[in-house]
């Protein structure tokens, strides 16, 4: 019995190993389960609860930020999606994809949009996709809607702002233009730090950064311009410091300006909405040129005692037209007035040395004597062609070809050529004995079709078009140095007179120009549909001169005169604080500079005309000038 029995539990043991083993086995399987889903519902809550914390707008695709608006109820929507899966019990059975259709079909966007917007929030835990919007003060205290910007602004800290303003400034003096995405490429690549568009935007709207036109400078500074610029403001700190000495000597500024009979303002008050035009002629009308100048006690003329103001130039009508005339025993004034023979393009063309030079014969220098006897004139103006006549002509954009035909008929013997690296080991090499060391230039003969090749180091003979400019130029000064003479710097030494010229570019310096402004500006402000020729010139000395009554009966316009004196103030401190921090070798201020006399003087890059200019290109010199008398 017992064995039988024995023999039966026997039998029923490995019933009852595999029924414990299934219940391990159970068991086992269900505390897994129990641990993926408290792992799944922790990381579900987790990623509920970084919803719940950030909030703002998203981007899209294609970089542009949402409103606010869209952005708050994505979130919020995907936020209840995960809510309600989290409560049903079930985070296993939680998915993104579920979550990104259901998002997709309840706002209207693309599965895929959905997916991307979900993808950049989790990563960046909304640290570089999160904006909100606020509202700002404009201008005029209204409150505004402002852009959208970063909520984590804390990102951007003042080495960023630092390195903006650099990168801005940097990219300014290249040429190249800064764009918002060009600034979020520098902190991308320099800095690390990603941020949005709106960000970046509000970024350079607190540093105060406005998007706006880009204006070109027109100062071109080469670096001959401020050796040009050195000795205006030594020349003109040398006679300021004469006059400040107590020696007689007088600045006297002038130049050549125009005006148009029709010049007007372009600018008027209109209701908006309303027609903008006004009855005007499209026309200019006839051009007239201005030639003047002034001191620091006014314009260069004499006092007629019946108006207490500046003589006036005489003129002669001819119809409609003016030309300049005197007469025994008129007042003397250095103004002339004449209508321009073309009434379009470069006024300057209506310029003639014979006919400046005959301006400063008769108006400039019998003016200057007679209202400052026993002084001397420094005369400063601008470096026009028509300002010199010399023989040589001009040598700018001349061919190296036509400077060798007209050093063959001076009889041009030899040229000296500046010592080059190729010019050196040449000479000293010994085999070329034309060639003679004159320390910083070598000698050698001069050979017309020598010349003519091609300059270059394998040919250390041949001179390039501005080294043989400059060497000719030298040559004629040595040897026929009246072909570099200039009538009207011939006459100012004879009566011990002093030139000062202008650098090019440089119209602050040259306080005529506002001199010219408060004239014109009189006569635009006072234009209309029946000016003529006679209202813009006396509304032009009018402006020069003031008028102490009332000028027009129906404008009811009144003007003070110009006091050039302020004029010249406000040039020279221009020049103390712009101009001279230029020039090397130039401290202080004008009548007090410091002079470095050691400065090594660059003449690599003058300009060849800056030796000598033609003031009578296209002028035929036998033509004839009677139609303007001065």
């Amino acid at each position: 019995m017992f064995l039988r029995a024995t023999h039966e539990y026997s039998k029923d043991m490995p019933k009852r190993k595999k029924r414990h083993e299934q219940s391990h086995r159970s068991s086992r399987s269900c505390a897994a389960l129990r641990m993926r889903t408290k792992r799944a519902n922790e990381r579900w809550e987790s990623i509920y609860n970084d919803f719940d914390e950030y909030s703002g707008s998203i981007k899209n695709r294609k970089g542009k930020t949402r409103s606010f608006e869209e952005n708050k109820m994505l979130v919020l929507g995907i936020k209840a999606s995960l809510k309600r899966r989290l409560n049903s019990g079930e985070p296993t059975k939680i998915s993104w994809t579920s979550i990104d259709r259901e998002m997709a079909e309840d706002f209207g966007y693309a599965v895929r949009d959905v997916t991307a917007i979900r993808k950049q929030f989790i990563e960046s835990e909304g640290a570089d996709i999160l904006v909100n919007e606020v509202e700002e003060n404009d201008d005029d205290g209204c409150r505004k809607r402002g852009h959208a910007v970063n909520n984590n602004k804390q990102k951007v800290y003042p080495q960023h702002l630092h390195s903006i303003l650099e990168y801005v400034d940097a990219s300014h003096k290249k040429g190249q233009a800064v764009t918002l995405r060009k600034i979020g490429n520098h902190l991308r690549n320099n800095h690390h730090l990603s941020i949005s568009r709106g960000q970046v935007h509000y970024t350079m709207k607190k540093l105060g950064l406005n998007y706006q036109p880009i204006k070109p400078k027109r100062r071109n500074m080469n670096s001959f311009r401020p050796e040009r610029i050195r000795d205006y403001i030594i020349g003109y700190d040398m006679i300021k410091r004469k006059i400040m000495s107590g020696e007689k000597w007088v600045f006297v500024f002038t130049d050549e300006s125009y005006i148009h009979e029709n010049h007007h303002t372009e600018k008027s008050y209109f209701i908006n909405g309303k027609n903008i035009e006004i009855n005007r002629s499209f026309s200019r009308g006839r051009r007239l040129i201005i030639l003047h100048a002034i001191t620091e006690d006014g314009p260069l003329a004499e006092i007629d005692p019946v108006t207490n103001k500046c003589a006036l130039g005489r003129l002669k009508w001819t119809g409609k037209t003016p030309h300049p005339i005197r007469k025994d025993g008129d007042l003397l004034t250095c103004e002339t007035l004449w209508p321009a023979d073309t009434h379009t393009g470069d006024y300057h063309d209506n310029m003639r040395s014979d006919i400046f030079l005959k301006w400063v014969n008769e108006r400039l220098i019998p003016t200057f004597k007679t209202v400052y006897p026993g002084h001397k004139m420094c005369l400063v103006l601008d470096n026009a062609p028509y300002h010199h006549k010399r023989d040589i002509g001009t040598l700018q954009g001349i061919s190296k070809s036509k400077i060798i035909e007209m050093m063959i008929t001076d009889e041009v013997k030899e040229v000296e050529l500046p010592f080059t690296d190729s010019r050196w080991n040449h000479y000293q090499g010994g085999d070329d004995r034309d060639m003679f060391d004159r320390g910083e230039t070598v000698e050698i003969s001069f050979d017309s079709e020598e010349q003519m090749e091609r300059a270059g180091v394998n040919k250390p003979r041949v001179a390039n078009l501005k080294e043989l400019q400059i060497s000719y130029l030298k040559w004629l000064k040595l040897n026929k140095p009246q072909k570099l003479l200039c009538s009207f710097e011939k006459r100012m030494n004879e009566e011990g007179y002093k030139i000062l010229w202008t650098p090019p570019y440089c119209p602050k310096l040259q306080p005529i120009e506002m001199f010219w402004a408060a004239g014109k500006n009189h006569v635009a402000n006072l234009y209309n549909t029946d000016t003529t020729m006679k209202h813009v010139i006396r509304r032009l000395q009018d402006g020069w001169y003031g008028n102490e009554n009332i000028i027009e009966s129906t404008n009811n316009e009144y003007t003070k005169g110009v006091r050039c004196e302020m004029l010249i103030r406000k040039c020279e401190e221009c020049a103390n604080d712009e101009y001279i921090a230029l020039c090397p070798g130039l401290e202080g201020r004008i009548g007090n500079l410091k002079i470095d006399e050691t400065h090594d003087r660059d003449t690599t890059q003058i300009p060849i005309d800056s030796f000598v200019i033609d003031l009578t290109k296209g002028i035929d010199r036998n033509e004839e000038t009677d139609d303007v008398d001065i």
